[in-house]
Order: C-alpha cells, then sequence, then structure tokens
C-alpha cells in the first residue's frame, strides 16, 4: 500500500499552480509576437516547417531538433519559395508573390 507522501507527490504533479499558469499566460504575448514576424513576412511555409521540426523532440546523431529545423527550413525555402529566398538573399527585399497551388 502507498504511503501517504507518495500520493501527495503523485496528486501535486498532476496539478498546475497559480504561479504556473501566470508565468503561461505572461509567455503567450511573446508568442504571438514570434508568430507574427515569423509568419507574417515572406517565407511564411518555410518557418512554420521549421517550427514543426524544432517542437519535436529528437536527435539524429547526437544533434537536437533544433539544428534539423534550420537545416528543414531551409531545405523547404530553396525547393517551394526559392524566388523569395533568393530575394532576401541579394538584399533587394522585393515581395514575390507566389500563385497558390
Amino acid at each position: 500500500m502507498p504511503c501517504k507522501a507518495d500520493r501527495n507527490r503523485r496528486r501535486e504533479g498532476n496539478q498546475i499552480g497559480v504561479p504556473d499558469g501566470l508565468a503561461g499566460l505572461a509567455v503567450l504575448s511573446a508568442l504571438q509576437d514570434a508568430f507574427e514576424k515569423a509568419f507574417g513576412t515572406t517565407l511564411r511555409f518555410s518557418a512554420l516547417v521549421a517550427f514543426g521540426v524544432a517542437a519535436t523532440p529528437f536527435s539524429i546523431a547526437g544533434i537536437t531538433s533544433a539544428f534539423w529545423a534550420i537545416i528543414a527550413g531551409l531545405v523547404v525555402a530553396l525547393l517551394v519559395e526559392r524566388s523569395e529566398l533568393l530575394a532576401h538573399w541579394r538584399g533587394t527585399g522585393a515581395k514575390v508573390s507566389a500563385s497558390p497551388a
């Protein structure tokens, strides 16, 4: 039979305290601002792919998903949004409107 301390520890692990909830709410505005900056201009799809890869907890050859997110975002930008990426690299800043597929 589990002791009282074990039951309390299990119960505390499933609860979110008020400080944790407030900290989560405080981060939401920063997250919203980051999403608006990342997805509000050019290269939206590659930014979304990079975010999805970075949010996935994995590692290949001891290299974590943060590195693979950069690689995946760059590959997707080269394959799907090449004209926008090249315009950004050239510094022209010209927004190329992609036709919907």
